[in-house]
Formats: structure tokens, sequence, C-alpha cells
């Protein structure tokens, strides 16, 4: 499910949620070590991202993400479960012209709150810790 839109003038708003079983089915399951639930599949993924753009000063936006996922199988035998989290990212951009060409400046700190847990990769059984607090700045030009 996924909605977006204008929700008042200027703050654009997108918000999207996936929500239900990825279950594992076959045969004496069990007896070979594999779990019902699949792994690193989360039950419940949602996300919301809003943008505001300044009626005062237009080439001036700022924005954030919220990523929120549930608890998942952390194991082939579901055994192990990563515990749920919520990552936030917090930006803005500013438009000008650079030599005549339309540039943005985007500064953006993700994982704002620096919460601290482990991927599971999806190529193989490994895990790796999701990257800490972070500042980022693109400045890009199309020239």
């Amino acid at each position: 499910m996924s909605l977006s839109g204008e929700v008042i003038k200027n703050l654009n708003v997108t918000a999207a949620m996936l929500w239900g079983d990825v279950k594992v089915e076959g045969s004496n399951l069990a007896a070979e070590g594999i779990g019902s639930e699949a792994l690193n599949q989360a039950r419940l993924t949602a996300t919301i991202n809003a943008s505001y753009k300044f009626a005062r000063l237009p080439a001036l936006s700022a924005d954030v993400s919220v990523l929120h996922f549930g608890a998942y199988p952390a194991s082939i035998d579901d055994v192990v479960q990563a515990p749920p989290g919520t990552v936030i990212a917090l930006g803005g951009r500013y438009r000008f012209n650079l030599s005549g060409a339309p540039t943005t400046l985007r500064l953006q700190v993700q994982n704002l709150t620096n919460v601290y847990f482990w991927n599971l990769s999806l190529n193989s059984p490994t895990f790796s810790q999701f990257q800490p607090r972070a500042l980022f700045t693109y400045l890009t030009a199309d020239f």
C-alpha cells in the first residue's frame, strides 16, 4: 500500500507499507534445518518521505525520510531473530545556477539517531553493521 501527494502547499509526502508473511514451503523443512519464515524478510516494512519547499526561499527545500522494519529471521532455521529498527535521514537542497548551469547542493544526515544494528546480506548468509550516522554532501550541475 502506498499514498503520495501534496498534503499542504509545498509539502509533499509519500508513505508506503508492506505487511505480510513470506513463508517457505516444502516437505520436511525442519529435518533440513530450515524454518518456515523467509530469511531476512520482515513482516512489516514501512517508509515515509516528506519534502518541503520554502515559499519565501523557493531555491531551498528540506526533506526527511523514515524507514521502519519489523523483526525478521536472521538464521535459516528461524531461531535467530533480528530486532526491529527505524532509520531516519534528514536533508536539504539548495538550487542555484553555476556558470549558467542549473546546480543543486544537497546535504543529508543519514541514520540521524545513529541506530546500531546488523544487516543480513541478501547474497550470502553474512552479517555487516549498518552504516553509522554520516553527513553526505553532493553538488550536481547540469552543463
